[in-house]
């Protein structure tokens, strides 16, 4: 199927990924959620004219740093706290089932000669390089961050509230990637995260081109996003998926599905369901890592 590739350039510092401790907002990934990615765009196209109801079909994976994804189990980092990862080219070609994990790291150690592998799913890596010995060379990415203070003001008095002094970890502008359907603008300024009032989280959005990619159809697949199938074969990690409700009374988020998180294999029979809309189930058919980063270079 073919994918529109995107470019998500941010230009100054956001908060895109949060949990809070007390008045502490942390950031805890260095991606941009597929869900806050999809809102920021059909406001910003709301923004210039077009109508609601012309945007809901409008779905978009989760955007990645340039030239990284989440790693799958068999991309393996040379050591238990090592931030450098091996994997080897036809990693993700297998016809077993999860018992393969091992195997597969005993096959690496025979090729790098590290006898420590440590899968860690989903942790973003970026592509260093390849071996002419059939192996792809990884380094973890960590996006830098700054922590900002904020204290609200009292609207009567025009000072400081009591008890409202919260502190921010903001990531650093960065270039993120991401896949998309067709949607009106070629280029959208984008406002992503939270604070976006006090100038936080611009960016500029803009249409790379194409990318044919095999959805993912019985047989393995990996995980670029969050991944929902009630056939419960996968390698990797599981985790709840998180989404409003509304009533008279009440609003907030709850847990509604246990899904695969990114990075993660599910074994697919037939095809998977139809929610990219909802940021999930982007999940494709390859030979390795390398092979997708290879195909979404900016």
């Amino acid at each position: 199927m073919k994918y529109t590739l995107l470019e998500v350039k941010v230009v100054t510092p956001a908060l895109i990924h949060a949990r809070n401790v007390k008045s502490y907002f942390l950031s805890t990934e260095d991606f941009i959620p597929s869900q806050t990615l999809r809102g920021a765009i059909i406001d910003a196209l709301i923004k210039e004219g077009y109508d609601v109801h012309e945007l809901a079909d409008v779905y978009v994976s989760p955007g990645y740093p340039v030239n990284s994804a989440p790693a799958h189990p068999f991309v393996f980092a040379m050591g238990r706290k090592s931030e450098e990862f091996v994997e080897r080219k036809d990693s993700l070609l297998m016809n077993g089932d999860e018992e393969v994990v091992d195997r597969k790291r005993e096959e690496m150690k025979e090729s790098v000669g590290v006898e420590s592998l440590k899968s860690k799913t989903g942790t973003v890596v970026a592509l260093r390089g390849n071996s002419g010995n059939g192996l792809f060379f990884y380094n973890e990415v960590k996006v830098p961050s700054i922590i900002q203070g904020h204290v609200a003001i009292n609207k009567v008095t025009m000072n400081k509230e009591a008890g409202m002094l919260y502190h921010y970890e903001y990531k650093m502008p960065t270039t993120f990637w991401a896949l998309s359907n067709d949607f009106p603008k070629d280029e959208v300024r984008l406002n992503i995260g939270r604070s976006r009032n006090r100038g936080f989280g611009e960016a500029v959005l803009k249409k790379k081109g194409e990318v044919e990619l095999k959805d993912a159809r019985d047989g393995w697949a990996y995980c670029l996003s969050p991944c929902y199938t009630e056939v419960e074969t996968g390698i990797g990690k599981v985790t709840n998926y998180t989404g409003w409700f509304t009533s008279d009374d009440l609003r907030g988020t709850k847990p509604f599905l246990k899904v695969a998180t990114q990075g993660s294999l599910v074994k697919v029979k037939g095809d998977l369901y139809p929610l990219k809309t909802a940021g999930l189930n982007f999940a494709f058919s390859l030979s390795s890592l390398g092979e997708l980063l290879s195909k979404v270079r900016l």
